[in-house]
């Protein structure tokens, strides 16, 4: 079993951690950056939003014999994320009046 997600996903685009010296180096290797594939990199860096990315498990992602294993895309990880969601907002606090009013 693979113990990381394979591929790119939505989340992908929301935070880089990477330090300057890293995203130059993906800069300098990236064929054609910025022209057949742009890259919002400064973009993402000030979005700064954390992210986990849970999914089904299965083979053949995108593909005519795509397929889930149903005992854990249905059984395992709907309880995964339950109990993630419980956590987590079990240790956030309330939001504070200014941050509400960002809200709207």
């Amino acid at each position: 079993m693979l113990r990381f997600f394979p591929s790119l996903s939505d989340s992908s685009y929301l935070k880089i951690d990477d330090d300057s010296a890293s995203l130059e180096a993906l800069i300098q290797n990236f064929p054609e950056y910025g022209t057949v594939y742009p890259l919002p990199l400064r973009q993402i860096k000030r979005l700064n939003i954390p992210a986990l990315d849970y999914g089904c498990f299965g083979k053949d992602a995108h593909k005519w014999t795509e397929r889930v294993y149903a005992p854990y895309s249905f059984g395992v990880l709907p309880r995964f994320l339950i109990e993630t969601l419980e956590e987590f907002l079990m240790k956030s606090r309330p939001f504070t009046g200014k941050e509400r009013s960002q809200l709207k």
